[in-house]
C-alpha cells in the first residue's frame, strides 16, 4: 500500500523497491534473463505502452517525450528508449529515458535502439544525463557520446519525504533540509 503524507506526496521508497532491488542486482551482474539485442525486434512504442513500461521499470518513471522505441523479445517489450527536444541545449535532441525490464540484461540493446533512432530520424546532435548516484555513465560512452560535465543535484527533505529541487515547496516552507546527491553527468554526441 502506498503511504501519502498530508500533502499527498508519495515517497519514492514506498513504491520503487522492485526497481531498486533490480538496480542493485544489475551492479552485481546478477541478471535472471540475458538476451542479445540481435534476437529482439526494434519497433516504435505507443505513448501509452511506453508510459506504463517506464512507470513500472524506470526509477524516475515516465515523462514527456516525442519519440519512443522499444525492443521486443518473443513479442514482449523488454527495453525502451525515449527521446525529445533538449530542455537546456538549443537544436539538440535528448535521450530522456532508457531502461529494461527488471532483472533483464539486453546485450547491445541501448546501441540498437540508439543507432536505429539516429538512422530513422537523421539526428546527430544528442545530449543526455546520467544520475551519478546510480550510474557511471559508461552506457553513453558505449553509444559514442562524450562526458561534458557534471551538474550539482539535490532534493528537498521535509518530514522524511523527498521533493524535487524545483518543487514549489521550497518557497512555502523554511524547515526544508537540502540533501545533496553525487550530481548529474552530462553527455553529448
Amino acid at each position: 500500500m502506498l503511504d501519502k503524507d498530508h500533502d499527498g506526496i508519495i515517497s519514492i521508497n514506498d513504491f520503487k523497491n522492485d526497481i531498486i532491488k533490480s538496480l542493485i542486482k544489475s551492479k552485481l551482474w546478477l541478471y535472471e534473463h540475458k538476451i542479445y539485442a540481435r534476437n529482439c525486434e526494434f519497433k516504435v512504442v505507443s505513448s501509452k505502452e511506453s508510459k506504463l513500461f517506464l512507470e513500472k521499470y524506470h526509477l524516475q518513471g515516465s515523462t514527456v517525450d516525442k519519440w519512443r522505441y522499444g525492443l521486443y523479445y518473443n513479442n514482449e517489450l523488454v527495453s525502451v528508449m525515449t527521446f525529445g527536444k533538449s530542455r537546456f541545449f538549443e537544436n539538440y535532441t535528448e535521450i530522456i529515458r532508457y531502461c529494461c525490464k527488471n532483472d533483464y540484461l539486453i546485450i547491445g540493446g541501448a546501441s540498437k535502439l540508439f543507432s536505429n533512432f539516429r538512422k530513422i530520424n537523421n539526428i546527430n546532435n544528442i545530449i543526455s544525463y546520467a544520475d551519478a548516484d546510480i550510474s557511471s555513465g559508461k552506457l553513453y560512452e558505449v553509444l559514442g557520446m562524450k562526458e561534458i560535465g557534471i551538474t550539482e543535484n539535490w532534493k528537498w527533505l521535509y518530514r522524511g519525504i523527498r521533493y524535487n529541487r524545483l518543487n514549489k515547496i521550497r518557497h512555502e516552507n523554511k524547515d526544508l533540509i537540502k540533501c545533496y546527491s553525487a550530481g548529474t553527468l552530462k553527455y553529448k554526441l
